[in-house]
C-alpha cells in the first residue's frame, strides 16, 4: 500500500499503519475505519475534495462528488461509471516525470535516459480508459480486503 490521504471538509483521512509516526490522531481520521457514505453528502449536493497518493511522487487529485445514484439491487458494487485516461505507471517520478515519460513515449524513444519504456506495454495508450476494467479492478480489490 502506498501513502495516501484524503482531505474532505478540512479533515484529513489516512491509514495509520502506512503513515505510522506521521499519523496524528488529533489531526487525522483513520481512513480504514471510515466509510465514504459517512463523509459524502446524503443528498445530491456536489462536494469537491482532495486525494493525495504516494507522498514521494505527490500525485494530487481533485475529486468531485456529483451525487448518489439510486441503488440497483441487480448491480454489483463498487462500479465505475466514467473516467478518462490510463493510469500512470508506478514510480514514474510523479506528474512531471509522467509528462517526461509521455513526451519520450510519443517521440518513440526506445530507452531514454535509461528509463524502461517496455514497462508501459506494447499497446500502451495514455488516453485509454475502460470503466468495465476499472470496475473489475475495484471489485477485485474490495473482495481481497473485506
Amino acid at each position: 500500500f502506498r501513502s495516501h490521504e484524503f482531505l474532505i471538509r478540512k479533515k484529513r483521512y489516512a491509514n495509520p499503519d502506512i503513515l505510522e509516526e506521521q499519523f496524528d490522531e488529533d489531526k487525522c481520521e483513520d481512513s480504514t475505519r471510515t466509510l465514504m457514505s459517512e463523509v459524502l453528502p446524503a443528498t445530491n449536493r456536489k462536494l469537491t475534495f482532495q486525494y493525495e497518493y504516494d507522498f514521494g511522487d505527490c500525485w494530487r487529485h481533485e475529486i468531485v462528488f456529483e451525487g448518489r445514484r439510486p441503488i440497483d439491487p441487480k448491480m454489483k458494487y463498487p462500479t465505475c461509471v466514467d473516467g478518462a485516461c490510463a493510469c500512470p505507471p508506478e514510480d514514474c517520478g510523479g506528474p512531471l516525470g509522467y509528462l517526461d515519460l509521455l513526451d519520450e513515449y510519443n517521440e518513440g524513444a526506445a530507452d531514454p535516459d535509461g528509463m524502461d519504456l517496455d514497462g508501459l506495454g506494447e499497446h500502451f495508450d495514455p488516453l485509454a480508459f475502460s470503466p468495465p476494467a476499472a470496475t473489475k479492478a475495484m471489485q477485485k480489490r474490495t473482495r481481497r480486503t473485506t
